[in-house]
């Protein structure tokens, strides 16, 4: 395994390589997750907690760690398959259904270090991060973002979900409401990203789904991962309302 990380050293310091290797990561969601899991595995993350009650679709290998011979398996089943054929010294456990109870949560983030939330938007997210606030744990919020990556971090003192949204909204408008009402609070240039944002809302309107590319995925999963990886560190990162944005198209 030394020779694995080896590459690492020089960005990533003996003791903090460490630290990785201890990490358990909760991975609510496994189709921008895959990217995510993939990305941490590289990195030297051996523990993983995997959940996803989904299948693998054709319409997902544009952008997910996916491939064809994996339509119709379980995401959580084959995205473990995948960590495993980079290290086969991981740790992955596997909950193939979707995460939607108080106790299935709570048990989860008890058994985790780190969270990311891409659960669907309704109720159970906003008992994830509630539940994770309540444990003392960080909470990381992935989104794609046209050819970049958009990110939000909840610690235990950050401001929460109702914070951003103004109450308890559902849907892709919530992801929307969490996007838009953060991008506000960023430097002026940041801010012509809000019609980015109203255009996305028009072409869910119209065509009942989000774009998303392979290369925001895979942008924002490094995103993820460092934000990890500097949370571990004890670096300040931004946290909820502000936010992290890379948009290398401007």
């Amino acid at each position: 395994m030394e020779e694995f990380l080896r590459r690492n050293f020089g960005l990533i310091s003996n003791d903090t390589q460490k630290k990785i290797k201890k990490t358990k990561i909760l991975l609510i969601g496994c189709g921008l997750g895959s990217q995510i899991a993939i990305s941490a595995a590289r990195k030297g993350f051996k523990n993983f907690i995997l959940c996803d009650g989904d299948k693998v679709e054709l319409s997902n290998l544009n952008r997910q760690a996916f491939d064809i011979k994996d339509v119709g398996v379980n995401k959580a089943k084959a995205i473990k398959k995948k960590i495993l054929t980079i290290n086969p010294h991981c740790k992955v456990e596997v909950y193939p259904k979707f995460v939607k109870h108080q106790k299935e949560v709570e048990m989860l983030i008890k058994k985790s270090d780190i969270v990311v939330n891409m659960a669907d938007p309704n109720e159970v997210i906003y008992i994830i991060n509630a539940e994770a606030r309540k444990q003392n744990k960080y909470v990381l919020f992935p989104f794609t973002f046209g050819f970049g990556g958009f990110a939000l971090v909840f610690s235990p003192q950050s401001a929460t979900i109702e914070d951003i949204v103004g109450g308890k909204v559902y849907g892709d408008e919530c992801f929307a409401m969490l996007i838009m009402n953060s991008i506000k609070r960023m430097p002026d240039p940041f801010k012509n990203k809000l019609n980015f944002v109203k255009t996305y809302q028009q072409i869910i309107k119209d065509n009942g789904f989000v774009p998303q590319l392979g290369v925001s995925a895979s942008i924002t999963s490094s995103i993820i991962v460092g934000a990890i990886i500097k949370l571990i560190e004890g670096v300040p990162i931004p946290l909820t309302p502000d936010s992290i944005l890379i948009d290398p198209w401007g």
